[in-house]
């Protein structure tokens, strides 16, 4: 996803990401995972993918939990 450069800061970003992660919700996956910029994305609730123990550690990648517990992903590295 992305905004071109003369469109960003009016919100466009932060609307695709609502609008992608309320679709997402009830699909019964465990998680979504982007390779991101570490200051936009925890707004919307995503966090460090290390956090969950998922591989590699680097501020770029990130997991919003679509499931409680995720323990059972700890270890796993994350394409990219």
């Amino acid at each position: 996803m992305s905004v071109l450069p003369e469109q960003q800061r009016q919100g466009i970003g932060s609307a695709l990401m609502r609008e992608a992660l309320s679709r997402v919700r009830d699909s019964g996956e465990a998680m979504v995972v982007l390779w991101g910029h570490p200051e936009f994305y925890p707004r919307f609730g995503f966090r460090r993918a290390s956090d969950f123990g998922l591989l590699p550690d680097t501020p770029a990648a990130m997991v919003y939990p679509l499931q409680a517990d995720l323990r059972a992903y700890a270890g796993l590295s994350l394409p990219h």
